[in-house]
């Protein structure tokens, strides 16, 4: 069968429509597949189709596990019919020859539930079989939960659970497994034997381990006495040396933790240069309590005669006390020892019941693995074929089917938004997008309770980039039709159409020419505003200096004059009228300046255009706009071109090979503007509801009206001195100003003739 390939957006690959043409094209260099691994999270579908196809549970399906599965499902599969309908019935028929164990499985499956035609079965039975299965306690594991293991030892098998780390079987339940029942077996016997050799290690009875416990208390010290006693031996003149000088005590009283360093430092008698404690001549030290204990504990069995103890018995002493304790660590660390009472209880029959159970148990371990194989079969035809799909040419992304990494479609703006893909980590995936050319739209799904439900990428196909801004709310329709709350959180603004492109350049003018106003108006705003403050604080002040001096008069008018005044030797120079304020007279400079540069401005092009017609002048500001606006638009047409909606898989974590473009028929599906009802009819016009006792309307008319009237008297009021001043400087024709009764060379101005 020859392949055949096939233009998808732009880009050629192998059209698979049959199953027999999908297991030929597996074969193709992976460079032809459009994707070559893709993340499970990010697919809609069947959750155990995915675990199937995911072999090695990383959470991405790749190349080489898609080809596996094809071959699997034409391996077991003789008739593909089913495979390439995508259907969930499996006929028993059509099972291989190499296909013995899932015929056994399928025969389980119509045992197992009722199936009224034998000669074949769905999906739904296979996993209702399974479950009765697990129901009934056939696992295949091994592991014998608590319900299903035989009442005469369940007891015995709960208690050897507890021994072990939990285990669960097949059906989720917790149970023992083989390799624990196994391990308390060995441990066990392991016990049993230890027990044994007590006797042989406890030299000193039912004391053994209190006499080893006490002779560990001292061993540092007594080893450490013996060693000393050596030295003393080879050096007699050294016993001196340990002893504490009279000055060295002197120095230590009064400080503690110095006279009980001093003190530990000290040997524990004074040593002997034969190599014998005397625990009758021990010193007071820090040990000296444990040290008496010791002798007394031992001096019962001989081992201390007469309060001495040589160095030969200690070591034989301590050969002893390693033997008990070394016992006694094994008996610590065997698993079953809070079973050791009652550990010889325990009978060979009833652990050989458990392992019977388990066994039977593992005998039906093929079954249930080929009844997972044929589950694993029926799913692979079901929805095989469409996967495959998405990995080789993405055919249902150019058609009208359902993509499996599709999530639903979102209602926006006035737009339904067909295409939306999983966001993982939004920051992750414009760093992706934001080098393309799409406009892509981020936003988050809620519940009605407002908890976050994931996050979506919406690439918009359609009318203006500019029609949505981040915050703006929808609803969402994921595939189920389960409706949710939509709320935009980001965007990636790109020109969607070619209009939108050209018309670019002069949308960003207007926005910088609006904001340059507004900072030009708020900076006006705050002179003025500043001035009225510093006004307003002036004249408060101006009236409490008038106050005070109103009274001072009073005040001196109430005090009887000893002389009479001196004459002022001069007249008081009258109060300077306050100056205007700075800042205010500053900014109505800059306007006049701002209003001065302006009227030169456009009297300059009056002078330059006032000898070009209407026609001239419309076909330069024609000329003007399509020398920006057809550049603009061919590279936003070149950018449109460009779409690619790869990129947003690829920042959801695919792995792509090529480009998916954007045609225009897919421009169209992806982002939507639903037509009118069939058969409605539109009524022109604009519906409002008037208040009570007035008649519909905006009154937008009447209002142009009367701003049109008030512009006709003001033009009429200073029509004189404009024309004058027009036909002086030439800036109007000579008719204009003939028309006007007003010459156009200059001359003085004469007064107008009383009628």
């Amino acid at each position: 069968m020859a392949l055949v390939y096939r233009r998808f957006g732009g880009s050629t690959h192998v059209r698979i429509d049959t199953f027999p043409q999908l297991v030929e094209a597996i074969d193709i260099p992976e460079t032809q597949y459009v994707a070559t691994s893709a993340p499970v999270a990010t697919l809609i579908g069947d959750d155990a189709f995915f675990a199937f196809l995911d072999e090695d549970s990383n959470g991405r399906i790749r190349v080489d596990e898609l080809k596996e599965a094809v071959r699997f499902t034409a391996k077991h599969l003789r008739n593909l019919k089913a495979s390439t309908e995508g259907s969930t019935l499996l006929t028993i028929a059509d099972l291989g020859d190499d296909s013995a164990d899932l015929k056994r499985a399928a025969e389980r499956v119509i045992d197992a539930v009722d199936v009224q035609d034998k000669s074949s079965i769905t999906l739904q039975q296979i996993r209702d079989a399974d479950a009765a299965l697990k129901k009934a306690g056939t696992n295949g594991d091994g592991i014998l939960d608590q319900e299903h293991t035989d009442e005469a030892v369940r007891e015995l098998a709960k208690t050897i659970m507890d021994l072990y780390p939990e285990t669960k079987n097949r059906a989720d339940e917790v149970g023992l497994s083989p390799e624990n029942l196994k391990a308390f077996r060995d441990d066990r016997d392991a016990l049993l034997a230890h027990l044994e050799k007590k006797e042989e290690a406890f030299v000193w009875g039912d004391t053994s381990l209190d006499q080893a416990k006490k002779l560990i208390a001292v061993r540092d010290r007594l080893d450490e006495h013996f060693v000393l006693c050596r030295l003393v031996a080879s050096q007699p003149d050294t016993v001196e040396s340990f002893k504490l000088a009279a000055a060295r005590i002197e120095s230590l009283v009064g400080d503690r933790a110095a006279m009980d360093a001093a003190l530990a430092a000290l040997p524990i008698a004074a040593p002997d240069p034969e190599g014998v404690v005397d625990f009758n001549a021990l010193f007071r030290g820090r040990a000296f309590e444990a040290l008496k204990a010791f002798g007394d504990a031992f001096a019962g069995d001989g081992q201390v005669e007469k309060g001495r103890l040589t160095e030969s018995t200690w070591e034989a002493l301590k050969g002893k006390a390693d033997a008990v304790l070394a016992w006694q660590a094994t008996w610590d660390e065997s698993p079953v020892v809070k079973l050791a009472d009652t550990i010889k209880d325990i009978k060979s029959d009833d652990l050989d019941l458990l392992t019977a159970a388990q066994d039977a148990d593992l005998a039906e371990k093929p079954v249930l693995e080929a009844l997972s194989s044929l589950e694993k079969l029926v799913l692979f035809q079901a929805h095989l074929l469409d996967f495959a799909n998405s990995f080789l040419s993405m055919p249902h992304l150019y058609s009208a089917e359902r993509a499996l990494y599709e999530r639903g479609h979102a209602i926006l703006g006035g737009r339904r938004y067909e295409l939306s893909v999983l966001v993982p980590n939004e920051a992750a995936h414009k760093t992706v997008t934001g080098t393309g050319t799409t406009c892509v739209i981020y936003a988050k799904v809620e519940s009605k309770d407002g908890a976050l439900v994931y996050q979506l990428a919406l690439p918009k196909t359609r009318g203006w980039s500019t029609e949505i801004d981040v915050g703006k709310r929808g609803i969402f329709y994921d595939v189920n039709h389960k409706e949710f709350d939509l709320v935009v959180t980001n965007i990636v603004r790109q020109p969607v159409s070619v209009i939108e492109a050209a018309l670019t350049p002069f949308l960003k003018i207007g926005d910088f020419i609006n904001k340059k106003l507004e900072s030009v108006d708020d900076g006006v705003d705050a002179a003025v505003a500043k001035q009225s403050n510093a006004l307003s604080v002036k004249v408060d002040s101006t009236k409490a200096g008038a106050q005070s001096a109103a009274s001072s008069a009073t005040a001196s008018k109430s005090v009887p004059a000893a002389a009479p005044a001196a004459a002022p030797a001069a007249a008081t120079a009258a109060p300077a009228p306050a100056p205007a304020p700075a800042g205010l007279g500053n900014a109505l400079a800059m306007g006049g300046l701002a209003v001065a540069a302006v009227g030169s401005s456009v009297a300059f092009i009056v002078s330059q255009l006032k000898s070009l017609t209407i026609v001239d002048l419309a076909s330069i500001i024609v000329l003007a706009f399509l020398a920006v606006a057809v550049p603009s638009g061919f590279v936003g047409w070149l950018k449109l071109r460009r779409r690619n909606l790869g990129q947003l898989l690829e920042g959801s974590g695919w792995a792509l090979n090529d480009r998916l473009r954007l045609t225009p028929g897919l421009t169209k599906r992806v982002t939507q503007t639903p037509p009118r009802v069939k058969g409605s009819t539109l009524e022109l016009g604009e519906a409002t509801v008037p208040p009570d006792g007035e008649e519909g309307g905006s009154g937008f008319g009447w209002k142009l009206l009367a701003f049109v009237a008030v512009l006709a008297v003001i033009a009429w009021q200073v029509r004189e001195p404009v024309v004058r001043t027009l036909c002086h400087e030439g800036l109007v024709p000579d008719a204009v100003c003939a028309f006007a009764d007003v010459d156009a060379a200059p001359r003085a101005v004469a007064t107008p003739a009383t009628e």
